[in-house]
C-alpha cells in the first residue's frame, strides 16, 4: 500500500473491484426508509442503472427499464452486519466438520446473508489464509454480500484466543501471539497486502469473575497503537469491562467491537470517555440470546431460519448432546485451568443456565441503552459464527435477531436501522458509497412486506433483496448456494 494514500480510499477501490452484472431497474410504489434517519417517504420510485441509484422520486417516468412493483412495501438500505465470523459454522466442533465441509459452509453462509437482507458484512477475525481465500472467491465471481475483514489479530501469549484448544480447526491459522514490537510490525506488514478495514486487538482477561487470560502490557499496547497509526490502519478493539475499555481508549481506537460489560455495570466516566473519544461501539448483545434457543426450539421453525440455515446446522441445533457439549466447553474456556473438570458441571449451573443468560441479556440491553442515551454511536453487529462450539449463532438470522434486540433494548427503530446502514458504512469507511438510499450510491437494498418501524420482525418477511442492482427473492439467492455434505 502506498503510504501516501489514505487507508479508507483503498476500501473504496475494493468496492469497485468485483462488479456484478446488472441491468436498468425501476422500483415503483415503495415506502422509502433511506437510512439517514429521515421520516418515511411514501409512494416512491427508485431508478437503478449500472448498479447504482440513478433517481428517487414520486414521479419517475418509465423508460425501457425492467419494473419491479413494490405494491406498497417498504424499501430500506441493505443491512450491514459489522461483527461476523463468516468462516465459522455453528456447531462445527460438535460435528467435527472436515476442511471441505467448512469451506462449503462459509460459501453457503454468503448466500444466507443475502437472502436475509444483509448486503455487507465485516469479518472480525480473519487469518491471512482465510482473507486471501475470500478475496479469491470474489475475484472468481463468487456470490455474496460485500465482505470486509479485520487483520491482523493481536493477542499476547496466554491471552484470549491464543490457545489452540480455543482456536480449534476453524481458527487454527489465526495470527500468532505477539511479544515484541517486531512481531507487531511483521503482522501489520503482512496484513497490509490484504487491504483490511482495520486491525483487531483483544484486551480480555476473562468473561467470569476470575481472570483467565493475560492481556497486552502497556508497552505492547503502545507499540500496536504507534505501528498501526504509521500505516493508517484503524484499531478495532475487543474489550468488555470498565478496566478493559479504559485500556482500549488509551490506544485511540476507531471502534470498540462489543458494547458488553461482563459481570459489571458501565461506569459513567467510562461512558463519557467513549463519547468524548468518538469511538463507534458495536452492539453484539445477541451473544446472550443465541444460547437461549436451547429453551426456544420453536425458533428453528421460523421460515427465514428454515430457508437459509444449512441442513447440517439445523440438525445439530436440535441435538441435546450438542447443547450440552457447547455449555461445558464454554464453562471450561471461561474457568481458570486449576478448576477440576468435574467441578465444571456445577459452574455451568451458575454461568450458563437459561435464567442467568436471560439476566445477562437484560443487563446488556440496559447497558446498550445507557451508551445510546449518552450519545455514543452504536453500530449493529451480531457476532454470528463466533466460535465453532456455539450451536445457534446462525449467519443471516442472527443479524435480524440483533436488529430486534436493539429495539427491545429501547433503541428507536429509525436509529436501529441507521446503526445497520448509514452509521455502519461510515464506521467501515465506505459511507460515500453505501449505507443510504441516495442518488449515486450503490443499489444495495431490501424490500420488506411490512413496516419495520412498527415491528422490526418485519425484516423476517423479505420480498426482494437487491445487491448492486441485481434483484432476487430470498429463495432465488439461496437457489445457487452449494449443497454441503
Amino acid at each position: 500500500m502506498n503510504p501516501g494514500i489514505p487507508f479508507y480510499s483503498i476500501t473504496a477501490v475494493f468496492l469497485l473491484a468485483f462488479p456484478i452484472e446488472s441491468r436498468a431497474l425501476l422500483i415503483t410504489n415503495v415506502n422509502l426508509i433511506d437510512g439517514t434517519g429521515r421520516s418515511v417517504r411514501q409512494n416512491t420510485s427508485i431508478l437503478i442503472r449500472d448498479g447504482r441509484i440513478a433517481g428517487i422520486s414520486r414521479s419517475l417516468e418509465r423508460g425501457r427499464e425492467e419494473v419491479l412493483d413494490g405494491a406498497g412495501a417498504y424499501a430500506l438500505p441493505g443491512l450491514i452486519d459489522s461483527h461476523t465470523h463468516l468462516l465459522t459454522a455453528p456447531g462445527s466442533a460438535h460435528r467435527k466438520d472436515t476442511a471441505e465441509t467448512r469451506t462449503c459452509l462459509w460459501k453457503y453462509h454468503l448466500h444466507a446473508y443475502l437472502a436475509s437482507g444483509v448486503t455487507t458484512i465485516l469479518d472480525n477475525a480473519a487469518s491471512y489464509e482465510s482473507a486471501t481465500q475470500l478475496n479469491r472467491y470474489f475475484e472468481a465471481g463468487g456470490i455474496g454480500p460485500r465482505s470486509f475483514f479485520l487483520a491482523p489479530f493481536f493477542t499476547p501469549p496466554n491471552g484470549y484466543f491464543s490457545d489452540p484448544a480455543l482456536r480449534m480447526e476453524a481458527y487454527s491459522d489465526l495470527w500468532s501471539p505477539v511479544t515484541t514490537r517486531g512481531d507487531v510490525v511483521a503482522h501489520l506488514e503482512r496484513a497490509r497486502e490484504l487491504k483490511p478495514v482495520g486491525v483487531k486487538v483483544v484486551i480480555e482477561d476473562g468473561f467470569g469473575p476470575i481472570p483467565v487470560w493475560d492481556v497486552h502490557s502497556a508497552r505492547m499496547r503502545k507499540a500496536i497503537r504507534e505501528e498501526a497509526r504509521k500505516r493508517q490502519m484503524p484499531l478495532f478493539i475487543h474489550s468488555m469491562s470498565n478496566d478493559a475499555h479504559r485500556k482500549a481508549l488509551e490506544m485511540k481506537p476507531r471502534v470498540l467491537v462489543h458494547s458488553l460489560f461482563s459481570n459489571e455495570t458501565p461506569e459513567p466516566e467510562v461512558i463519557e470517555a467513549m463519547k468524548e473519544a468518538g469511538v463507534f461501539v458495536v452492539s453484539t448483545i445477541g451473544v446472550y440470546d443465541f444460547p437461549q434457543m436451547q429453551g426456544r426450539t420453536s425458533d428453528l421453525d421460523d421460515p427465514l431460519v428454515k430457508l437459509v440455515v444449512p441442513a447440517i446446522e439445523m440438525e445439530t441445533a436440535r441435538k441435546t448432546l450438542a447443547w450440552e457439549e457447547q455449555n461445558e466447553a464454554i464453562a471450561a474456556a471461561n474457568s481458570p485451568g486449576w478448576i477440576p473438570r468435574f467441578l465444571l458441571k456445577a459452574v455451568l449451573g451458575w454461568f450458563y443456565s437459561q435464567d442467568v443468560l436471560k439476566r445477562r441479556l437484560s443487563s446488556a440491553m440496559k447497558d446498550l441503552k445507557r451508551l445510546h442515551d449518552a450519545g455514543v454511536p452504536i453500530v449493529m453487529g451480531s457476532d454470528s459464527g463466533n466460535w465453532p462450539v456455539l450451536v445457534s449463532s446462525f449467519h443471516g438470522p442472527g443479524t435480524i435477531r440483533e436488529m430486534e434486540l436493539l429495539v427491545e433494548a429501547g433503541i428507536p427503530p429509525l436509529e436501529a436501522i441507521r446503526s445497520a446502514t448509514q452509521r455502519a458504512a461510515r464506521m467501515i469507511g465506505v459511507g460515500d458509497e453505501l449505507g443510504t438510499l441516495e442518488v449515486g450510491r450503490f443499489a444495495d437494498l431490501l424490500i420488506v412486506k411490512a413496516n419495520p418501524l412498527e415491528d422490526m420482525s418485519a425484516l423476517r418477511k423479505i420480498a426482494w433483496v437487491i445487491k448492486e442492482g441485481v434483484a432476487k427473492r430470498p429463495r432465488e439467492w439461496m437457489a445457487s448456494a452449494p449443497q454441503c455434505p
